[in-house]
């Protein structure tokens, strides 16, 4: 095979996938302690990494500062890479019903990662469509309808992608060359797809110049986690290069939101700290949290403070309620006369 079709020693021989236990046995990549321990790390940050932007998501209810270009472009992302795991993985696949699913789970946790992301990656496109806050302006409405149309897009690729590999392999065979084809296919796929997946998110935050629902945790998590599954499928499980081309891109790309993420971030609270140093009050002084500025709770005041106060008219001003005064005698008798 050429390089792009690489897979284990023994997965396909002669054209024909495994078909003895020792084929099997063949068809796995030798794994020690440490990169299943490793992989089982990598498949628990990749669920890990996810959360704080569901929670996030569930806590605001509202699309703003996410970009549904990018939710569309992660999914067709994840789809295609568990369609690529998928075919080139198959044979480890079928070495579990021969060789049990303890020998066979080190070589698939790569793939396993792969459908984690795909899983957790989904249901925030939901979300997107589940809590879209709708007004009157054209914008609005626009990126309304580009949103139930990028979801329905993905929904029926999804699923055409699915039975089309589920045919291939099974009226074809994993080791044919057409299955090879359309599994490297899916790769480069996701390979193009990464190239623009987060360059919306990026320039959505630009644009925003925060946050808003997009988790700054999870961006935190998933940039540094991206290097490391690379690692891990380069020179652990030896992946082809269309597999862990994926990681390498979508790393590149997180590492620059993140940088515009902790930026804007960090403008949004020099002047706060800069009040500070120069004496300000710092109970006065508004909370920044992920980009969102609320007030902070109000604390007693000291007793001298609450005595200068009540000797300053503007405070007094504001502090006393207006009570409306009764109409004076001569403005009763006046009502009376016009009456």
């Amino acid at each position: 095979h050429t390089w792009w079709m690489e897979r284990s020693e023994g997965a396909c021989e002669d054209g024909e996938g495994p078909h003895t236990v020792y084929s099997f046995e063949q068809a796995l990549t030798p794994m020690s302690a440490f990169s299943t321990f490793f992989g089982v790390f990598l498949v628990v940050g990749a669920v890990v990494a996810f959360i704080p932007q569901h929670v996030k998501f569930l806590r605001r209810r509202t699309q703003d500062g996410v970009s549904v270009f990018s939710l569309f472009l992660q999914n067709v992302k994840f789809c295609t890479s568990s369609l690529n795991a998928v075919i080139l993985k198959y044979p480890q696949f079928r070495a579990c019903t021969v060789l049990g699913v303890l020998d066979c789970t080190p070589s698939l946790l790569s793939a396993y990662t792969i459908f984690a992301n795909l899983a957790l990656c989904f249901p925030i496109f939901v979300y997107y469509q589940l809590f879209f806050r709708r007004d009157t302006t054209t914008t609005n409405r626009r990126q309304f309808f580009m949103s139930r149309f990028l979801f329905g897009t993905f929904g029926v690729a999804f699923f055409a992608g699915t039975i089309s590999t589920g045919l291939l392999i099974f009226l074809l065979g994993e080791c044919n060359k057409v299955t090879l084809y359309v599994g490297q296919a899916y790769g480069i796929v996701a390979a193009i797809t990464t190239l623009v997946q987060w360059s919306p998110q990026i320039w959505t935050t630009f644009w925003k110049k925060g946050s808003g629902t997009l988790s700054i945790l999870g961006i935190f998590f998933q940039a540094p986690g991206a290097l490391i599954v690379v690692v891990y499928m380069i020179f652990i499980t030896k992946e082809a290069v269309t597999t862990w081309l994926v990681y390498a891109l979508v790393a590149i790309q997180l590492l620059t939101l993140l940088a515009l993420l902790l930026w804007f971030e960090f403008r949004a609270r020099v002047p706060l700290m800069w009040r500070v140093l120069r004496g300000g009050d710092w109970r006065e002084m508004p909370r920044v949290t992920f980009g969102k500025l609320s007030k902070s709770p109000e604390l007693p005041e000291d007793d001298d403070k609450r005595s200068e106060d009540a000797h300053t008219p503007e405070d007094t001003h504001q502090s006393v309620p207006l009570i409306p005064r009764p109409p004076s005698r001569d403005a009763q008798a006046s009502f009376s006369l016009k009456v």
